[in-house]
């Protein structure tokens, strides 16, 4: 039997209706204290946006940087490209396959929201693929929900409703980053709702 959740989840793959519910839940002020506290790029740099769903990350980034957002989904990039073509490039690609031309390499390759959906293998894959399209000394920060202990029940029901079937415990995240030297900080107040998230960085 098909579940409410998954009723629910199911309208969000529509860039609208993910937009909207990104903008109730205070999204876009999780972006800009991403950008600024943990991103925090500078004149100049290159900035890999992998998952970068319609565009979202942009109105919080410098004008004078350059990106290029990739997503697997095709509307998803359609809509980045009617908004937000005049600030960055946006194609349709999975960066987790090191054979496809990404150009020069990056200062910074980011993920917001993105490995939750995706299972160990691949994110691995697309954990490697980002490291591989950087700058020595080049950052890879992600960002997504997770669980932790003491989560109070509420935050606990919420994260685990969202429409990610691969929601990682923080020991779990460094399970799957074994060998990458990554570094994590959970943070709980970055939306409108009670929600754990775990910050993920890698330096190249």
């Amino acid at each position: 039997m098909t579940s409410i959740m998954e009723i629910a989840k199911k309208p969000l793959a529509a860039p609208a209706v993910f937009d909207l519910y990104q903008r109730m839940v205070g999204a876009p002020r999780m972006l800009e204290r991403f950008v600024a506290e943990w991103l925090r790029p500078e004149s100049g740099d290159r900035l890999l946006d992998i998952g970068c769903g319609t565009g979202a990350m942009v109105p919080y980034l410098p004008d004078d940087v350059e990106l290029l957002g990739i997503d697997i989904s095709e509307p998803y990039i359609a809509a980045a490209k009617a908004r937000y073509g005049g600030k960055g490039t946006f194609r349709v690609a999975d960066a987790s396959d090191q054979s496809l031309d990404l150009g020069e390499p990056y200062d910074i390759a980011f993920a917001s929201g993105v490995l939750h959906h995706v299972p160990s293998v691949p994110a691995r894959s697309l954990i490697e693929g980002a490291l591989a399209r950087l700058k020595p000394g080049g950052r890879f920060v992600a960002i997504d929900p997770t669980l932790v202990e003491g989560q109070g029940w509420f935050s606990r029901t919420v994260v685990k409703s969202d429409r990610g079937d691969f929601i990682r415990s923080p020991a779990e995240m460094a399970s799957l980053m074994d060998g990458l030297d990554p570094t994590f900080e959970v943070v709980t107040n970055m939306l409108n709702i009670p929600y754990a998230q775990v910050v993920t960085t890698i330096r190249r």
